[in-house]
């Protein structure tokens, strides 16, 4: 084949999905009851998650004592709430409940 003959290569941009919205990240907790948070989140959202039926086992059993419970926190940098001894659960599992 003659190299003359070719037609010249078009490159197309690269087809870019949608931009994923980032998802929102926990800026406040208050415990509202037994097990139970309210979570106030960075898009200005809030809602209470229940967590009275879970059993916790392994690392998360501590979380099964009410007293332990309530010490729950925010990670700013995480974006995640947190207990003592670096137990935390991301933002997808508290808006998945």
């Amino acid at each position: 084949m003659d190299p003359g003959s070719l037609e010249p290569v078009h490159k197309r941009p690269a087809k870019r999905g949608p931009v994923l919205a980032q998802l929102p990240v926990v800026v406040g907790v208050a415990v509202v009851g037994d097990r139970v948070l309210r979570l106030l989140f960075s898009d200005g959202t809030a809602g209470d998650v229940d967590f009275s039926g879970e059993r916790w086992t392994g690392v998360l059993s501590p979380q099964n004592d009410p007293a332990y419970f309530a010490e729950v926190t925010v990670d700013p940098e995480a974006g995640t709430i947190v207990w003592p001894g670096g137990i935390d659960l991301a933002p997808e599992r508290s808006l998945s409940n």
